[in-house]
């Protein structure tokens, strides 16, 4: 995905979190299609699996996924939280019917913070269409 449609995209969720999120395709530099759309509770197993694959491949994130004892039903609550919730989103991105990544941007509850947003762009950290994952340079495989 190029940086300008993730600016994009990103950009068009921190403009309103409340709007309900149009799922976006794109082709990524390899031609595959792969479409960003809002997560749902249905999608808890497979982000579950997900999240185990990246923690124990990816040198940026301090855990492994032996640290991660969620469940799949606290995955589910999670999901549910952030899109329920007003400056928060969690979207998951897609190829052929499987996961390959998720953002998370989770809003401060903190009325005087409210307007800040952290995003958390985990969809580039695992890429299992070519089991690459991304230099420290930014520059993924896809």
């Amino acid at each position: 995905m190029s940086y300008s449609t993730y600016s994009y995209i990103v950009t068009s969720i921190l403009t309103d979190l409340s709007m309900l999120f149009t799922p976006i395709t794109t082709s990524l530099k390899n031609n595959k299609q792969v479409t960003i759309r809002l997560a749902s509770s249905n999608d808890a197993s497979a982000l579950l699996d997900l999240i185990k694959q990246y923690l124990d491949t990816s040198e940026y994130i301090p855990i492994t996924s032996s640290d991660f004892n969620k469940t799949v039903a606290e995955i589910e609550a999670w999901i549910e939280k952030l899109n329920s919730t007003d400056n928060s989103i969690m979207l998951v991105a897609e190829h052929n019917g499987q996961l390959i990544g998720n953002l998370d941007l989770t809003g401060q509850h903190r009325k005087t913070l409210q307007q800040y947003t952290s995003a958390i762009p985990l969809f580039e950290i695992s890429n299992p269409l070519t089991k690459k994952f991304p230099s420290s340079s930014g520059n993924t495989a896809y």
